[in-house]
Protein backbone atom coordinates (compact mmCIF):
# COMPACT_ATOMS: atom_id res chain seq x y z
CA UNK A 1 0.00 0.00 0.00
CA UNK A 2 2.94 2.30 0.56
CA UNK A 3 3.94 2.00 -3.10
CA UNK A 4 0.41 2.87 -4.13
CA UNK A 5 0.37 6.00 -1.92
CA UNK A 6 3.82 6.95 -3.14
CA UNK A 7 2.78 6.52 -6.77
CA UNK A 8 -0.39 8.55 -6.24
CA UNK A 9 1.56 11.27 -4.43
CA UNK A 10 4.03 11.43 -7.32
CA UNK A 11 1.17 11.78 -9.86
CA UNK A 12 -0.41 14.54 -7.77
CA UNK A 13 2.94 16.37 -7.58
CA UNK A 14 3.42 16.05 -11.34
CA UNK A 15 -0.12 17.32 -11.98
CA UNK A 16 0.47 20.40 -9.81
CA UNK A 17 3.78 21.00 -11.56
CA UNK A 18 2.24 20.74 -15.03
CA UNK A 19 -0.88 22.85 -14.38
CA UNK A 20 0.88 26.26 -14.52
CA UNK A 21 2.59 25.23 -17.76
CA UNK A 22 -0.72 24.17 -19.30
CA UNK A 23 -2.34 27.43 -18.18
CA UNK A 24 0.45 29.43 -19.83
CA UNK A 25 0.06 27.42 -23.03
CA UNK A 26 -3.68 28.05 -23.01
CA UNK A 27 -3.10 31.82 -22.83
CA UNK A 28 -0.65 31.63 -25.74
CA UNK A 29 -3.19 29.68 -27.77
CA UNK A 30 -6.00 32.22 -27.24
CA UNK A 31 -7.30 33.92 -30.37
CA UNK A 32 -6.08 37.50 -30.84
CA UNK A 33 -9.43 39.00 -29.80
CA UNK A 34 -9.26 37.08 -26.51
CA UNK A 35 -5.72 38.30 -25.92
CA UNK A 36 -6.80 41.87 -26.61
CA UNK A 37 -9.68 41.59 -24.14
CA UNK A 38 -7.32 39.94 -21.64
CA UNK A 39 -4.77 42.74 -22.06
CA UNK A 40 -7.32 45.44 -21.22
CA UNK A 41 -7.65 43.90 -17.79
CA UNK A 42 -4.13 42.58 -17.26
CA UNK A 43 -1.67 44.85 -19.05
CA UNK A 44 -0.09 45.08 -22.46
CA UNK A 45 -0.52 42.50 -25.19
CA UNK A 46 2.04 39.75 -25.57
CA UNK A 47 2.84 40.87 -29.13
CA UNK A 48 4.99 43.82 -28.04
CA UNK A 49 8.71 43.16 -28.41
CA UNK A 50 11.82 45.18 -27.58
CA UNK A 51 15.19 44.69 -29.26
CA UNK A 52 18.37 46.42 -28.06
CA UNK A 53 21.61 46.52 -30.04
CA UNK A 54 24.99 48.17 -29.56
CA UNK A 55 26.10 50.35 -32.44
CA UNK A 56 29.57 50.97 -30.97
CA UNK A 57 32.00 48.04 -31.15
CA UNK A 58 32.47 46.62 -27.65
CA UNK A 59 35.86 45.01 -28.21
CA UNK A 60 36.88 42.56 -25.50
CA UNK A 61 34.69 44.11 -22.78
CA UNK A 62 32.02 41.86 -21.25
CA UNK A 63 28.73 43.67 -21.71
CA UNK A 64 26.51 40.69 -20.79
CA UNK A 65 25.31 41.97 -17.39
CA UNK A 66 25.02 45.51 -18.73
CA UNK A 67 22.87 44.60 -21.76
CA UNK A 68 20.67 42.32 -19.64
CA UNK A 69 19.97 45.10 -17.13
CA UNK A 70 19.51 47.69 -19.89
CA UNK A 71 16.98 45.49 -21.70
CA UNK A 72 15.08 44.61 -18.50
CA UNK A 73 14.89 48.23 -17.36
CA UNK A 74 13.73 49.50 -20.75
CA UNK A 75 11.16 46.74 -21.17
CA UNK A 76 9.76 47.22 -17.66
CA UNK A 77 9.28 50.97 -18.15
CA UNK A 78 7.93 50.49 -21.67
CA UNK A 79 5.38 47.83 -20.72
CA UNK A 80 4.30 49.58 -17.50
CA UNK A 81 2.54 52.38 -19.35
CA UNK A 82 1.46 50.88 -22.66
CA UNK A 83 -0.92 53.28 -24.47
CA UNK A 84 -4.58 52.25 -24.64
CA UNK A 85 -4.67 52.08 -28.45
CA UNK A 86 -1.83 49.53 -28.39
CA UNK A 87 -3.79 47.38 -25.97
CA UNK A 88 -6.60 47.46 -28.53
CA UNK A 89 -4.28 46.27 -31.30
CA UNK A 90 -2.70 49.43 -32.74
CA UNK A 91 0.56 48.58 -34.52
CA UNK A 92 3.79 50.44 -35.04
CA UNK A 93 7.57 50.35 -34.88
CA UNK A 94 9.66 53.01 -33.19
CA UNK A 95 13.45 52.85 -33.45
CA UNK A 96 15.50 55.05 -31.13
CA UNK A 97 19.21 55.77 -31.17
CA UNK A 98 20.83 57.03 -27.98
CA UNK A 99 24.16 57.35 -26.19
CA UNK A 100 25.00 56.05 -22.74
CA UNK A 101 27.96 57.66 -21.02
CA UNK A 102 30.61 55.82 -19.00
CA UNK A 103 28.75 56.51 -15.72
CA UNK A 104 25.49 55.07 -17.10
CA UNK A 105 23.75 58.38 -17.70
CA UNK A 106 21.89 59.08 -20.89
CA UNK A 107 23.50 61.78 -23.00
CA UNK A 108 20.67 64.33 -22.92
CA UNK A 109 20.95 65.38 -26.54
CA UNK A 110 21.24 61.82 -27.82
CA UNK A 111 17.77 60.20 -27.88
CA UNK A 112 16.68 60.41 -31.49
CA UNK A 113 13.87 58.73 -33.35
CA UNK A 114 15.58 57.15 -36.35
CA UNK A 115 12.43 55.39 -37.51
CA UNK A 116 9.04 56.79 -36.57
CA UNK A 117 5.85 54.79 -36.25
CA UNK A 118 4.07 57.79 -37.82
CA UNK A 119 1.94 57.80 -34.64
CA UNK A 120 2.86 60.53 -32.16
CA UNK A 121 1.57 58.57 -29.17
CA UNK A 122 3.82 55.56 -29.91
CA UNK A 123 6.90 57.68 -30.66
CA UNK A 124 6.38 59.69 -27.46
CA UNK A 125 5.76 56.53 -25.43
CA UNK A 126 9.04 54.92 -26.55
CA UNK A 127 11.02 58.10 -25.78
CA UNK A 128 9.41 58.40 -22.34
CA UNK A 129 10.19 54.75 -21.53
CA UNK A 130 13.83 55.37 -22.42
CA UNK A 131 14.06 58.50 -20.27
CA UNK A 132 12.35 56.80 -17.30
CA UNK A 133 14.84 53.91 -17.54
CA UNK A 134 17.92 56.11 -17.21
CA UNK A 135 20.35 56.19 -15.57
CA UNK A 136 21.64 52.75 -16.50
CA UNK A 137 24.46 50.73 -14.98
CA UNK A 138 27.94 52.18 -15.57
CA UNK A 139 29.69 50.81 -18.64
CA UNK A 140 32.16 47.99 -17.90
CA UNK A 141 35.50 49.28 -16.63
CA UNK A 142 37.30 47.24 -19.29
CA UNK A 143 35.51 49.24 -22.00
CA UNK A 144 37.91 52.04 -23.00
CA UNK A 145 35.49 54.41 -24.75
CA UNK A 146 33.74 57.22 -22.81
CA UNK A 147 30.29 56.22 -24.15
CA UNK A 148 28.40 53.69 -26.22
CA UNK A 149 25.74 54.18 -28.87
CA UNK A 150 22.66 51.99 -28.67
CA UNK A 151 19.67 51.30 -30.89
CA UNK A 152 16.36 50.18 -29.36
CA UNK A 153 13.51 48.93 -31.53
CA UNK A 154 10.02 48.99 -29.99
CA UNK A 155 7.63 46.67 -31.82
CA UNK A 156 4.01 47.45 -30.97
CA UNK A 157 1.84 44.46 -31.93
CA UNK A 158 4.33 43.55 -34.65
CA UNK A 159 6.59 40.55 -34.98
CA UNK A 160 10.26 41.50 -35.37
CA UNK A 161 12.06 40.02 -38.35
CA UNK A 162 14.19 36.95 -37.70
CA UNK A 163 17.82 37.66 -37.03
Amino acid sequence: MTNRNSSQSRRTHIAWTILPVLAALAVCAMPLTSLQAHSKEHGPPAACTLRVEFLTPTGEADFSPFITHLHESLKQNWMASMPGPVQKGERGLVVLRFTIQKDGTLLDSSPKIISSSQKKSLDKHALEALRRSAPFDPLPQSFPAPQIEVRASFYYNLTPPSR
